[in-house]
């Protein structure tokens, strides 16, 4: 019910059903929905406060947070949670990379792609969806810059030569 609710966007009734759970059945599962379902409604304060309380955390909810902020655009503030996973698994190291790219992080995408394979985690397709992307983004950054320089050497009076991978001055007075 909990779950149900939140995923529709009724955040104020899933929390009533969370609020009347009886103590002997609570479970990680609960505050779980219950904080996944705050951030996807785009309450992350409110979401923070029940992930801070939790009495025990899953993978899952450290994931989510994480994604939630990265999804606000607070790349500092998921970082921050990120950190202070006690033991990550893929699914952790994917919300953080993914992040990154989507947040134009792309060096620091790369780095962390980096540091999970380093911690003994192969990359999965959504591991590799990320880093991938993050080097597209690098690619058209870079191209965008190599695109500018060139139409800055052709006022300049450069252009390429035919046959050539080298630019050579062209209708430069002597002398210059």
């Amino acid at each position: 019910m909990i779950d149900g609710h939140a995923k529709s966007g009724d955040t104020a009734t899933a929390r009533q059903f969370f609020d009347r759970v009886p103590a002997e059945i609570e479970s990680v599962a609960t505050w779980t929905a219950m904080v996944d379902g705050y951030v996807r409604n785009g309450e992350l304060d409110t979401a923070r406060e029940l992930f801070e309380a939790m009495p025990r955390r899953n993978f899952f909810v450290w994931s989510c947070m994480t994604s939630g902020y990265f999804k606000e655009g607070n790349v500092k503030e998921a970082e921050a949670i990120f950190d202070r996973i006690p033991v990550r698994n893929l699914v952790n190291w994917n919300s953080l990379i993914s992040g990154y790219a989507q947040n134009g992080c792309c060096e620091e995408a790369l780095d962390a792609f980096r540091k999970m394979q380093v911690e003994g985690l192969d990359p999965d397709g959504v591991s590799f969806a990320s880093a991938l992307s993050a080097c597209a983004q690098l690619a058209s950054e870079k191209w965008e810059k190599a695109r500018k320089m060139r139409v800055v050497l052709w006022n300049k009076g450069f252009e390429k030569t035919p046959g050539y991978s080298s630019l050579s001055p062209s209708n430069i007075p002597e002398g210059q």
